[in-house]
């Protein structure tokens, strides 16, 4: 970086030899080009500033308008993202930790500055400056992507929990919250009574005063804080199950009413006249995947192909009526 550009620097010193002896110190630099401008007083600095672009600021402490630590504060509350080196006559260890304390990147003693040593000094304090900025601008990135994930995990609708290798809770979501009947507070720092199998889905049953809740679990293995720990997403499944054991009681009641019946009984698909269902009336025994009702009650080959008033799946398809000549197609055939 040093290589490719002039280094713009902005000089603020109300000592002329000590400016012209700065600014010639500066000139001599081999490798960086030093464009050098001049302020004598902290108004005129500030005004500069304002107006203009600098690559690094270099000030006196002692000034006509200004004096000690003020002038740091004033300086870096203007000009907060500009290196700023800090040039003094008095060799004072306190004051240099202070204003680097303060914000100064660097502290020089007039009396003492060797060619090479302001050169490197101001080098360095864009550099460091430099990866201070960076530093700075990849934390608000993790700062950001941190708070956009914790709003997704408060708004999501699945209960998210993670736990500790200790199976402790860590944090909960909202929705955890809501699934367990606890506060977050109440559940910090309490033991996860469930299993965490990383390897497939779970189903857990969490007891609750009023109704029970049947949870599907996914868990997957996180660093929390600089620890292993288990984060577990619990989708609750209650009301899928609730449905699900629904349809199969109506499936078990509907089979044993066409059971319980004395004549066959069959359920026939309109597109490809496979049987779905026949009951134990019918003599067919076990329904295979690709039993027909011309194959399996007409011995045929192929459905029909007389009128609608031959087949009994014609008949429905094309009238919308019951029809109920099963036994008449039988005897015929």
């Amino acid at each position: 970086m040093m290589n490719d550009k002039t280094i713009k620097v902005l000089l603020v010193e109300d000592n002329s030899d000590d400016t012209e002896l700065i600014t010639r110190k500066l000139s001599r630099s081999a490798s960086v080009l030093f464009n050098v401008t001049p302020a004598r007083n902290l108004n005129d600095a500030l005004e500069y500033l304002n107006h203009n672009e600098t690559d690094l600021i270099l000030s006196d402490l002692g000034l006509p308008d200004s004096h000690g630590l003020d002038t740091v504060t004033k300086i870096l509350c203007e000009a907060p993202h500009i290196p700023l080196i800090i040039l003094s006559g008095f060799d004072d260890e306190a004051i240099a930790i202070k204003a680097v304390q303060a914000g100064a990147q660097d502290y020089l003693v007039k009396g003492q500055l060797e060619d090479t040593q302001i050169e490197r000094s101001l080098s360095y304090a864009i550099e460091r400056a430099r990866l201070q900025r960076e530093l700075e601008q990849h934390t608000q990135e993790i700062i950001s992507i941190q708070s956009n994930l914790l709003k997704i995990l408060e708004k999501n609708a699945d209960a998210i929990i993670v736990v500790g290798e200790d199976k402790k809770i860590l944090f909960t979501n909202p929705a955890a919250e809501t699934m367990l009947g606890h506060k977050g507070k109440y559940l910090l720092d309490r033991t996860f009574d469930f299993p965490l199998d990383v390897k497939k889905a779970t189903e857990i049953e969490i007891e609750k005063p009023d109704a029970n809740t049947i949870a599907e679990v996914n868990v997957v293995e996180i660093d929390w804080e600089g620890s292993p720990a288990y984060l577990a997403s619990l989708h609750d499944i209650t009301l899928r199950k609730r449905a699900r054991k629904h349809i199969q009681n109506q499936n078990e009641f509907l089979r044993n009413v066409y059971e319980s019946l004395t004549y066959p009984f069959f359920v026939i698909d309109a597109n490809d006249y496979n049987i779905k269902i026949a009951n134990q009336a019918t003599g067919l025994g076990k329904i295979s995947k690709d039993m027909t009702c011309y194959t399996a009650i007409y011995n045929r080959e192929k459905p029909c192909s007389g009128t609608v008033h031959e087949c009994p799946l014609k008949h429905v398809k094309t009238t919308k009526k019951p029809c109920m000549v099963v036994k008449e197609h039988q005897d015929k055939h």
